[in-house]
Protein backbone atom coordinates (compact mmCIF):
# COMPACT_ATOMS: atom_id res chain seq x y z
CA UNK A 1 0.00 0.00 0.00
CA UNK A 2 1.28 3.47 -0.87
CA UNK A 3 2.11 5.94 1.87
CA UNK A 4 1.06 9.55 1.39
CA UNK A 5 3.02 12.69 2.17
CA UNK A 6 0.54 15.57 2.58
CA UNK A 7 1.75 18.93 1.26
CA UNK A 8 -0.14 22.18 1.89
CA UNK A 9 0.11 25.96 1.60
CA UNK A 10 2.72 26.14 4.35
CA UNK A 11 5.02 23.85 2.34
CA UNK A 12 5.39 26.31 -0.55
CA UNK A 13 9.05 26.41 -1.65
CA UNK A 14 10.07 23.24 0.20
CA UNK A 15 11.49 19.89 -0.97
CA UNK A 16 9.68 16.55 -0.81
CA UNK A 17 11.45 13.21 -1.16
CA UNK A 18 9.60 10.21 -2.61
CA UNK A 19 10.74 6.60 -2.98
CA UNK A 20 9.59 4.45 -5.89
CA UNK A 21 10.38 1.25 -3.96
CA UNK A 22 8.26 2.38 -0.98
CA UNK A 23 5.38 3.46 -3.25
CA UNK A 24 5.36 6.97 -1.72
CA UNK A 25 2.88 9.46 -3.14
CA UNK A 26 2.82 13.20 -2.44
CA UNK A 27 -0.61 14.82 -2.14
CA UNK A 28 -0.77 18.60 -2.56
CA UNK A 29 -3.91 20.08 -0.94
CA UNK A 30 -4.62 23.74 -1.73
CA UNK A 31 -7.73 25.92 -1.31
CA UNK A 32 -9.55 26.45 -4.60
CA UNK A 33 -12.80 27.91 -5.83
CA UNK A 34 -13.53 26.85 -9.42
CA UNK A 35 -16.94 28.57 -9.26
CA UNK A 36 -15.00 31.83 -9.76
CA UNK A 37 -13.18 30.42 -12.79
CA UNK A 38 -9.93 30.06 -10.85
CA UNK A 39 -8.21 26.70 -10.52
CA UNK A 40 -4.71 25.33 -9.96
CA UNK A 41 -2.93 24.53 -13.23
CA UNK A 42 0.40 22.76 -13.67
CA UNK A 43 2.92 25.25 -15.07
CA UNK A 44 6.03 23.10 -14.63
CA UNK A 45 6.75 19.41 -13.95
CA UNK A 46 8.89 16.74 -15.60
CA UNK A 47 6.33 14.16 -16.73
CA UNK A 48 9.09 11.56 -17.09
CA UNK A 49 9.69 11.73 -13.30
CA UNK A 50 6.17 12.29 -11.91
CA UNK A 51 2.62 11.43 -12.89
CA UNK A 52 0.12 14.06 -11.70
CA UNK A 53 -3.60 13.66 -11.16
CA UNK A 54 -5.88 16.54 -10.23
CA UNK A 55 -9.14 16.30 -8.28
CA UNK A 56 -11.43 18.69 -6.42
CA UNK A 57 -12.99 18.17 -3.00
CA UNK A 58 -16.11 20.32 -2.64
CA UNK A 59 -16.87 22.05 0.66
CA UNK A 60 -18.52 19.86 3.32
CA UNK A 61 -21.77 21.82 3.02
CA UNK A 62 -23.46 22.78 -0.22
CA UNK A 63 -23.16 26.56 -0.30
CA UNK A 64 -23.47 28.49 -3.53
CA UNK A 65 -20.04 29.77 -4.56
CA UNK A 66 -18.16 28.15 -1.68
CA UNK A 67 -14.60 27.01 -2.26
CA UNK A 68 -13.14 23.59 -1.63
CA UNK A 69 -9.77 21.89 -1.88
CA UNK A 70 -7.73 21.12 -5.00
CA UNK A 71 -6.01 17.75 -4.56
CA UNK A 72 -3.00 17.12 -6.80
CA UNK A 73 -1.40 13.69 -6.42
CA UNK A 74 2.22 13.18 -7.44
CA UNK A 75 3.20 9.57 -8.20
CA UNK A 76 6.91 8.90 -8.83
CA UNK A 77 7.81 7.17 -12.08
CA UNK A 78 11.61 7.34 -12.39
CA UNK A 79 14.46 8.62 -10.19
CA UNK A 80 15.35 12.28 -10.56
CA UNK A 81 14.56 15.78 -9.36
CA UNK A 82 11.86 18.07 -10.71
CA UNK A 83 10.19 21.26 -9.68
CA UNK A 84 6.39 21.21 -9.56
CA UNK A 85 5.00 24.68 -10.14
CA UNK A 86 1.26 25.31 -9.90
CA UNK A 87 -0.45 28.56 -10.88
CA UNK A 88 -3.86 29.65 -9.60
CA UNK A 89 -5.56 31.33 -12.53
CA UNK A 90 -8.44 31.37 -14.97
CA UNK A 91 -7.64 29.18 -17.98
CA UNK A 92 -8.90 31.73 -20.51
CA UNK A 93 -6.85 34.66 -19.18
CA UNK A 94 -3.35 35.19 -20.51
CA UNK A 95 -1.63 36.99 -17.65
CA UNK A 96 0.47 35.58 -14.79
CA UNK A 97 -1.18 33.46 -12.11
CA UNK A 98 -2.63 35.30 -9.10
CA UNK A 99 -0.95 32.74 -6.79
CA UNK A 100 1.95 30.35 -7.32
CA UNK A 101 2.80 27.19 -5.40
CA UNK A 102 6.16 25.49 -5.93
CA UNK A 103 7.66 22.35 -4.47
CA UNK A 104 10.83 20.49 -5.48
CA UNK A 105 10.38 16.73 -5.64
CA UNK A 106 13.32 14.32 -5.33
CA UNK A 107 12.53 10.76 -6.44
CA UNK A 108 14.80 7.88 -5.48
Amino acid sequence: MASETIVGEGDNGTTVTLSIASHNVAVIRLPANPTTGFNWAVEQCDAAILELTNEFEPPPRTLCGAGGIAVIKLRPLTPGTTQVRLGYKRSWEHHPASKVFTVTVVVS
